[in-house]
């Protein structure tokens, strides 16, 4: 019985070359995914920071009164307080869908 060794290689290389390609289309599409997911991260962060700047205008609106001046701590806590309602408020329905729209445009722009 004759093995035709050349017909053998070159069913597995083929079968090789299949192979890595395959892995090669995946790599490829959790890249696409991972790539996604950070855009989505960098929108919602996006619409985090200008909540929170948006609330800090606000708060400058409201005149102080002398009851409370906890100075340089109130200032602290203040502004961590806001860049927590910030964060959360990304997760709301109406901020949200802000973030989704940045994130489509982003996506729009980098095709």
């Amino acid at each position: 019985m004759d093995i035709n060794t050349d017909l053998v290689l070159q069913n597995y290389n083929k079968a090789v070359f299949s192979k890595e390609t395959n892995k090669l289309k995946q790599a490829e599409g959790l890249k696409q995914a991972d790539d996604d997911n950070l855009l989505q991260k960098l929108a919602d962060e996006f619409v985090s920071i200008l909540i929170k700047e948006m609330l800090k205008s606000m708060r400058n609106t409201v005149p102080e009164n002398g009851l409370m001046n906890g100075g340089f701590a109130e200032d602290v806590f203040t502004d961590m307080l806001d860049e927590e309602y910030s964060k959360n408020s990304v997760k709301q329905a109406a901020f949200s869908s802000l973030g989704r729209i940045l994130y489509e445009q982003l996506k729009q722009q980098e095709q």
